[in-house]
């Protein structure tokens, strides 16, 4: 008989077997411990005078696995470099020496879940910009930062030097036969092929004139950073010089505005013109003109306003703009009548005579005024005490047997009303 101790032994040996067949098997991967966000995408700049404006889009995804977006907060990081100077390289300038500027992200809610109410003490929106959405970070351009930035990393370099040609000797691994002579070629041999160099690795940009750079980054909320945004590099240029000759004119539906191109020949030449209201940060273009005329619709006839105009010089995705033009104002009056009604006809009944006409389509429209006068050669009156609204009025005045001519005009609802021309007369004798 077989002791208990025989028994355990046996259990244990089963048991070891069952859980090293289970560690072979193959699971679904496992997300990684630690999601960073993408980088910021769609960078552009526009440099105003005193300050540059970065836009850029919030990521929506991670870079190294799926799932909800882990970001709290974007910083964005500056380096002013001098011309002829090759801009620096990541690990230099995403750094903390060169942050200027944070901004919080408001997180997404969580699938399924309703979103957080604010806290009585706190009764105003949350204002944070979401992931997805376009912001723009404004940075002063002071006299500090107008300066190139110090960079210890050049200071120890050797002055760089021009790039010389020199021949390229056997590549390591592959023999190279000796070249044939001309017209003679080995019994039985084909052509040696010769592998293709790799493309040569361009050296960074290095500009003629100063540039800004600007680089922003996503930081999960325990302070892990995603990935950088392409960069973009504001020239630190003269800017073009303002136009000039600011015209407002109104029209019917809309406010034409005409201007003249900078005077002489500014070192920096406009591409465009960017039109601005009075106290906007943005222009009402999305992109800059070329021609010196931009007509705004609508008229806001009683309502003052007032415009500038700047010029504009690309860079890329970088635009710089001059310096404001001088304001022009103007409050537009609505002296502009509507079109004089058509279709006016007539008809004839017991002490009665009923118009009717075609409608009007002008937006103002305050109603239509009817005049009539005997036939033949009276002067025309206006019977209508208030505008009639409906395109049709019945005269209960007519005499019997006596000849009328009518016409319509259409007013509007300007004070003092604008009056249409007359419509077509129509004639008929009362019953």
């Amino acid at each position: 008989m077989r002791s208990p101790r025989w028994r355990q032994a046996w259990l244990l040996i089963a048991c070891l077997l069952v859980s090293s067949a289970a560690c072979g098997r193959k699971g679904p991967p496992l997300p990684p411990l630690h999601l960073v966000p993408e980088g910021p995408s769609d960078v552009g700049a526009r440099r105003v005078p005193g300050e540059v404006r970065v836009r850029f889009v919030l990521p929506t995804k991670n870079a190294n696995g799926v799932g909800r977006v882990e970001i709290a907060r974007v910083e964005i990081y500056a380096m002013t470099i001098p011309p002829g100077v090759p801009p620096p390289a990541n690990r230099e300038l995403l750094t903390s020496r060169f942050v200027v500027g944070t901004m919080e992200v408001k997180p997404l809610p969580v699938e399924g879940e309703p979103p957080p109410e604010h806290p009585p003490e706190q009764p105003e929106a949350d204002k944070r910009p979401s992931p997805g959405e376009t912001v723009t970070f404004v940075e002063k351009l002071t006299d500090d930062k107008l300066k190139p930035t110090p960079r210890p990393s050049l200071a120890k370099a050797a002055p760089a030097k021009a790039p010389q040609l020199v021949p390229l000797g056997p590549l390591p691994g592959i023999v190279v036969p000796p070249p044939a002579l001309p017209g003679t070629q080995a019994a039985g041999t084909q052509p040696a092929a010769v592998p293709p160099l790799p493309p040569p690795v361009p050296p960074p940009a290095v500009l003629p004139y100063p540039v800004r750079i600007y680089a922003i980054r996503g930081l999960t909320k325990s302070g892990r950073p995603g990935a950088p945004s392409p960069r973009v590099q504001v020239p630190l240029v003269d800017l073009p010089a303002p136009p000039s000759g600011v015209a407002l004119k109104p029209t019917e539906t809309s406010l034409v505005i005409t201007w003249s191109e900078p005077a002489g020949k500014p070192a920096v030449p406009a591409l465009g013109y960017n039109i601005y209201p009075k106290d906007a940060t943005a222009p009402l273009n999305p992109q800059p003109v070329t021609a010196v005329t931009f007509e705004r619709a609508g008229a806001s006839f009683g309502t003052e306003q007032c415009f500038t105009i700047r010029s504009v010089a690309q860079f890329g995705t970088v635009a710089i703009e001059s310096e404001s033009s001088t304001a022009q104002c103007t409050t537009p009056r609505d002296t502009f009548p509507p079109a004089a009604p058509k279709g006016l006809s007539a008809v004839a009944d017991a002490g009665v005579i009923n118009l009717i006409w075609e409608p009007n389509t002008e937006a103002d429209l305050g109603g239509y005024h009817v005049l009539r006068g005997e036939a033949p050669g009276d002067t025309l009156r206006q019977i209508t005490t208030a505008p009639v609204k409906e395109t049709s009025y019945s005269d209960k005045t007519v005499t019997p047997g006596v000849r009328y001519t009518y016409v319509v005009v259409a007013v509007d609802n300007a004070s003092p009303a604008n009056v249409s021309a007359q419509s077509r007369p129509y004639g008929l004798t009362a019953r």
